[in-house]
């Protein structure tokens, strides 16, 4: 049973309403948005429907569709100026780099804030320094050789099916946790290594996904570790 006291309140609150709408009758002609909104039933027979009511009903639609599609591109818009900023954050810090460890030990935890990935790994070929850091491979080495292949052809690409011995050889105890991948060939069309973004969620990289910061930040590292090979 409702309260009669809940009830009175609402009588009262609906008062205040058709007084205020009473003393200002241009209220709608300012605020279109709330007018749009609201559901106002046209007298008409039984089993008929109005078609004001149906027009309106279509204009809302397409408002919302709209509303909702803008919300999507500003979304969008401040999610690539976040990236685009960080990867200028990261360019500068490839510039000053002077040796080649600055870049194995700095790059790979501001890849993972970037792109919010959990893991971020690199590998390198290098026939005489393969072994003295884990991010140095033989160019033979037979898992670094499968990764490579997967992007051969110079772009950034999804796989979340990496075989169980390339994960291990990447991500080692935290193998079985990654799901997701996107590999990135550093140095552009003529790789000289990969560097592979892991996440535990299984759809977190998917094969139509964007991949134009990837592809150069995946240049951008490439060239400074040219430079730093001379």
């Amino acid at each position: 049973m409702e309260d009669p006291r809940q009830e009175s309140e609402e009588i009262e609150e609906q008062e205040r309403v058709a007084r205020f709408m009473r003393a200002n009758p241009d209220f709608f002609a300012h605020r279109a948005d709330l007018l749009s909104a609201m559901n106002i039933p046209h007298a008409r027979a039984q089993g008929t429907s109005s078609l004001i009511e149906r027009q309106v009903q279509v204009l809302r639609d397409k408002h919302r569709h709209e509303r909702e599609r803008l919300e999507a591109l500003v979304k969008t818009a401040r999610d690539n100026e976040r990236v685009g900023n960080r990867l200028h954050e990261i360019a500068l810090e490839l510039m000053i780099a002077t040796q080649l460890d600055t870049v194995f030990d700095s790059i790979p935890p501001l890849v993972r804030e970037l792109f919010r990935v959990d893991s971020a790994v690199i590998r390198v070929e290098h026939e005489q320094l393969a072994g003295t850091r884990k991010e140095w491979v033989h160019p033979n080495d037979p898992a670094y050789i499968e990764l490579r292949a997967r992007v051969a052809h110079g772009r950034s690409a999804a796989d979340n099916g990496l075989p169980v011995s390339i994960k291990e050889s990447l991500f080692g105890g935290d193998a079985p946790r990654m799901h997701s991948a996107m590999l990135l060939p550093v140095g552009g069309k003529r790789p000289i290594g990969v560097l592979v973004l892991a996440s535990v969620e299984k759809n977190r990289f998917e094969p139509d996904q964007g991949t134009f910061y990837l592809d150069r930040l995946g240049e951008l590292m490439g060239a400074v570790l040219r430079r730093l090979f001379s």
